[in-house]
């Protein structure tokens, strides 16, 4: 059967055979692998979604973690304007309290040069009262030699006071003094 269009078909040698069925196993084998090719790549699908929805996942986590940054370093700015606030407050709180201090260690030398000057005043009224009381005693001699010099002299009106000294208390006014606003 031959039409003319096509060469006369020589017998096939074993070596052609050969050859096509090695073609016809490595077709099969093609036929297998995309078989096997087809399951893996299903599975590899599989694996695929699954880490689409792992990436997925990480994407929202990483959205969630960048909101609570954002929320700590706001609240860290907070605290950090707060703890300025009141290191600033402690600072003041430390000045007023030493300005105390100062104002307290003048009022104690203010009190210790008032108490001195106490002392020297009530060593001043003491002294003073020791010479009112000796010279009370000199005029209460004085006035008894007067008073026998007038007897002598025959002065009738002899002085009828006689003076006795008498320390002064603390609060207590000199005699003197009560003599004036009496009198």
């Amino acid at each position: 059967m031959n039409d003319g269009n096509t060469a006369p078909l020589s017998p096939v040698t074993e070596d052609e055979m050969s050859h096509v069925r090695q073609v016809f196993e490595k077709a099969a084998n093609a036929i297998v692998q995309a078989s096997d090719l087809a399951v893996k790549v299903a599975e590899l699908s599989k694996v695929v979604d699954a880490l689409k929805a792992e990436v997925e996942n990480v994407r929202k986590q990483s959205q969630w973690l960048d909101e609570q940054l954002t929320r700590v370093r706001t609240e860290r700015d907070e605290a950090n304007a707060k703890l300025h606030s009141q290191s600033f407050e402690l600072t003041e709180a430390h000045a007023k309290a030493n300005d105390m201090v100062r104002i307290h260690e003048n009022d104690t030398r203010t009190i210790e040069t008032m108490r001195s000057e106490i002392n020297t005043l009530r060593m001043d009224r003491d002294n003073a009262s020791y010479a009112h009381l000796e010279a009370s005693e000199a005029l209460t001699k004085a006035n008894a030699k007067l008073d026998k010099l007038k007897e002598a002299l025959g002065i009738v009106d002899p002085v009828p006071t006689k003076v006795d000294p008498q320390p002064i208390s603390q609060g207590e006014q000199p005699w003197w003094e009560k003599e004036r606003s009496q009198g």
